[in-house]
């Protein structure tokens, strides 16, 4: 290796672990985006579809906040800015985006990551998150990705109406935990439900079986070495898309979703998409309000 090339790698290892330091003094309130495909290319999927996520924040308050880990769509690289934050000036939009050059290179387009705000202006800050896909832009606008607080994680989520056997979509069911210091595991119950439109003990939803599974912590980037991911930047998270162990083999037509935590003291959080295989329309399924 060159004393050049030697010289960049010190550079690059100093630079990464302050990367998502925060502000020191700084209390921050933590929020998950649940998806994030940003980064210098679309992320590839089924049937030539090339997505990517735009996230917009806005400041209704009246005095600067910091968000971390964010960059607006400034002349700098994650590299290269001074400040691990983006200061959102008050009463302004700004197009924002996650760099992905710190995770693992796969990681970002499916588990996330963990915004954190600075708690005492985080009821003013706005935040919009779309999937679209690029090769069909032209054909639809996308969708809106739930955008959830911390205080929105429980110990229980109910997902209602899933298709269980329907050829022309396909369903992934996401988890998350933020209990990002430990591995949480979570119980999944399936349920065939009741599609007639009455209320009758004979019609109730049949118990198609049980899965236990586990959300690991999230993986360090696979390409710098040394790196120490830092605490806080993903959730711990599992993509589920074979439902045919969790339904012993027989997925009904609607499937109702019922996700406890089997971790003590941990939380969770979980969503559907649901995505036409023709069209590439995604529709989301957050959980069910109590």
């Amino acid at each position: 290796m060159t004393r050049s090339a030697r010289c960049l790698l010190l550079a690059v290892l100093l630079i990464v672990p302050m990367t998502y330091a925060q502000i020191p003094g700084v209390q921050y309130r933590r929020v998950l985006l649940p998806v994030v495909a940003d980064g210098p290319s679309s992320v590839p999927g089924a049937n030539g579809s090339r997505w990517e996520t735009v996230l917009l924040l806005t400041n209704e308050g009246s005095s600067p906040a910091y968000v971390n880990p964010v960059w607006r769509s400034l002349n700098c690289s994650a590299d290269g800015c001074e400040l691990p934050d983006e200061i959102l000036a008050p009463h302004v939009t700004v197009p924002a985006r996650i760099y992905t050059t710190w995770f693992s290179r796969d990681a970002p387009s499916r588990n996330g990551v963990i915004l954190r705000i600075e708690d005492q202006y985080a009821d003013a800050i706005r935040a919009s998150l779309r999937v679209h896909d690029l090769s069909r832009q032209d054909k639809a606008w996308g969708s809106i990705l739930p955008i959830v607080p911390e205080n929105r994680f429980t110990d229980a989520v109910t997902l209602l109406a899933l298709p269980g056997q329907d050829p022309n979509f396909r369903v992934n069911v996401r988890f998350y935990s933020l209990n990002t210091n430990i591995p949480v595991q979570v119980t999944v119950q399936a349920f065939a439900m009741n599609t007639k439109f009455a209320s009758n003990p004979s019609f109730e939803d049949t118990l198609l079986g049980t899965q236990t599974i586990t959300l690991p912590k999230a993986a360090a980037p696979d390409w710098l070495p040394h790196y120490v991911q830092p605490p806080d930047v993903s959730p711990n998270y599992f993509f589920l898309s074979d439902f045919t162990t969790v339904t012993n083999g027989a997925p009904p037509p609607l499937m109702r979703l019922e996700v406890r935590s089997a971790t003590p003291g941990a939380t969770i959080w979980a969503f559907a998409t649901i995505t036409n295989n023709d069209t590439q329309e995604v529709t989301v399924v957050a959980p069910a309000e109590p």
